[in-house]
């Protein structure tokens, strides 16, 4: 069987949003999806699926991001089963507002 045969395939999906909420023509909401579903062992099934949700907020409207957000759900089929199951699902957030941002200056 050649190399290629057994090879899985990934797919990545990127959408950028960006919001003007209050009209004043600053952006004040930035949000970024990026979804990468794979199929690891090229049978067709899908393996993983991790989406991460970034957000950056300006809420001051100063047009530098106040706080931002960030989460990313991750699936693994584990166990092999072609069913990506809840205790097969990690979940983790991570939120820095203007004072977490300001000290990496």
């Amino acid at each position: 069987m050649s190399e290629t045969a057994d090879s899985g395939q990934v797919e990545i999906l990127v959408e950028t949003e960006v919001i003007d909420a209050d009209d004043n023509g600053t952006i004040d909401i930035v949000s970024e999806v990026t979804t990468i579903v794979a199929d690891v062992d090229g049978d067709g099934v899908i393996d993983a699926v991790e989406q991460t949700t970034v957000t950056a907020y300006d809420l001051s409207g100063d047009g530098r991001a106040d706080v931002i957000e960030s989460t990313t759900i991750t699936g693994i089929d584990a166990d092999g089963d072609g069913v990506i199951g809840d205790d097969e699902i990690t979940i983790e957030t991570v939120e820095a507002t203007r004072e977490d941002l300001d000290a990496l200056d």
